[in-house]
């Protein structure tokens, strides 16, 4: 029992070789071993036990440490939703999904659209990303399949302005903006980006010109059976095989179900894909609510950069897996997937008044962004200008003009 190891020395009442602790101290006590260094939970508790003791000190380090402003501004969370299978599209081309990949070296972009019912994918290449150029694209596409119903894009400038809003109303299809930042929500289109962008590169490696490397690509991946449909895009879209360099076509009599075949091979490999990954630690559904406090990821712009933003947020909406929050400091708001958030409802946030706080708020780049730089200093040094050693014998006019 713990009573048979207590004793006093000097005054001082020992269990063992650790010194007791008295209620009065002992958040003091962790707070201060914590200060040195801000060590995780198994480091602090090391530590303190080395040296102290008292009741209940695991839990209560566990809840010091839990409210620490600082581990929590500067330790990233690395919690996703879990995978959510969408149900897929009835019918053929019913449903895209739009991205853009590049710049590439030469200076050129690749548009990518795939059909997420039947993963035919298209490829357009452009030297700009303008909306101009963007619905140019989309036109030469919808003229060989038709205007689908659904467009799932991201939140670029080339599908956000009204231009492009206007180009959707004229068309009749449903332009739907993904949660920005959150690659997962257009799965379809990343996964195949991949591809292009690998066909991009052994093109270059090989000297060879990159759209007829990306047109051989599309044969083949159009003519390949996909693991989530069982049939090749041409089968699916088309309703037909096409005859590719193999030289093989099916017969008519095996594609005669296959819309029943594709909607129930989707779900079933979709499950299997969840059941996959459901078992990963980091996959759990948020817990956010609404007026909830919350700290917000910010980018990583230097070694000092935090991994989230100093001002907290307070949750206005939530949209399934997608948050929106305001910043409470100038209204600033956000929308993102719920990984991109950290809980601070019990995390002790120092007033703006504090001097180290203020002193790093100060510092802000000419956008506004506030993010932490060490006063006195510059984020990038500036070169010295200096002339060509030939012309120092020489005096240099500027601003002359010429005839």
């Amino acid at each position: 029992m713990v009573r048979n190891e207590l004793y006093t020395l000097d005054e001082v009442l020992f269990r063992l070789n650790q010194i007791v602790i008295p209620e009065s101290l002992q958040c003091k006590v962790i707070k201060a071993a914590h200060s040195m260094g801000h060590l995780g939970l198994t480091k602090t508790k090391q530590m303190l036990r080395a040296r102290y003791w008292f009741p209940a000190l695991n839990s209560m380090v566990e809840i010091i440490i839990g409210r620490c402003y600082e581990c929590n501004v500067t330790t990233k969370e690395h919690r996703q939703e879990p995978i959510k299978p969408t149900k897929i599209p009835e019918t053929a081309w019913h449903t895209l999904a739009a991205d853009y990949g590049g710049p590439y070296p030469d200076g050129h972009y690749n548009l990518e659209v795939i059909d997420k019912r039947t993963r035919y994918p298209v490829v357009e290449q452009t030297k700009t990303t303008t909306t101009r150029a963007t619905i140019g694209k989309l036109r030469n596409i919808f003229s060989t399949h038709g205007i689908p119903e659904r467009l799932e894009i991201d939140n670029g400038p080339s599908f956000s302005s009204n231009e492009f809003s206007n180009f959707a109303t004229e068309m009749g299809f449903y332009h739907h903006k993904i949660t920005p930042e959150h690659p997962r929500a257009n799965g379809e289109a990343e996964n195949f980006m991949k591809l292009l962008n690998k066909t991009e590169q052994i093109a270059h490696m090989k000297g060879n010109h990159s759209n007829d490397a990306i047109q051989d690509m599309l044969m083949g991946f159009r003519s390949t059976p996909q693991p989530a449909t069982g049939f090749t895009p041409y089968e699916a879209l088309m309703n037909r095989e096409v005859r590719t360099k193999l030289d093989y076509v099916r017969n008519n009599d095996e594609t005669e179900n296959m819309d029943k075949e594709i909607t129930q091979r989707d779900k079933e490999y979709k499950q299997r894909f969840l059941n996959k990954h459901s078992q990963k630690r980091k996959y759990r559904e948020h817990s956010f609510k609404i007026s909830d406090r919350v700290l917000f990821k910010q980018e990583k712009r230097n070694k000092w950069s935090t991994a989230y933003e100093l001002e907290p947020y307070i949750i206005y909406t939530i949209s399934g897996s997608s948050i929106g929050a305001q910043r409470k400091s100038d209204g600033r708001k956000v929308f993102r997937d719920s990984s991109h958030f950290k809980l601070a409802n019990n995390i002790d946030i120092p007033n703006s008044n504090d001097k180290w706080r203020g002193r790093i708020l100060m510092h802000t780049k000419p956008n506004g962004d506030k993010h932490m730089v060490a006063p006195g200093r510059r984020e990038m040094p500036i070169r010295t200008k200096r002339a060509p050693a030939r012309f120092r014998d020489c005096m240099i006019i500027k601003n002359r003009h010429h005839k």
